[in-house]
């Protein structure tokens, strides 16, 4: 990821987490200033909800490196955790950049 990207990145991230902030219980946001999420599958992601019994795992990507080795890593630790409690660990990427803009529509909570 190029530094401009890093920047939108951690834009993306700081945004969604302030939307997330006021509609459910606690939020952990891998950015300075947040308490950090934990370690899934030797990963971290970029935000963790938690509302109740459900977690949402939720991981940021910029369109130029979606489809790196790095995103599929996480993806994959990302999606082994949420399958291990489908009906209560949930989990959601967000593909920002050129073309695409960013909706912070989904995930439903």
């Amino acid at each position: 990821m190029n530094a401009r990207d890093a920047v939108g990145h951690q834009t993306v991230v700081r945004r969604l987490a302030q939307q997330y902030q006021g509609q459910v219980e606690h939020v952990q946001v891998h950015v300075d200033g947040w308490e950090r999420p934990r370690e899934i599958g030797g990963r971290i992601p970029d935000l963790i909800l938690y509302q109740g019994e459900k977690q949402w795992i939720i991981e940021v990507e910029m369109a130029t490196s979606a489809d790196s080795d790095h995103a599929r890593q996480q993806h994959i630790a990302f999606e082994i955790e949420a399958m291990r409690d489908p009906d209560r660990i949930f989990f959601h990427t967000y593909v920002v950049g050129p073309g695409r803009g960013w909706e912070p529509g989904p995930p439903q909570l």
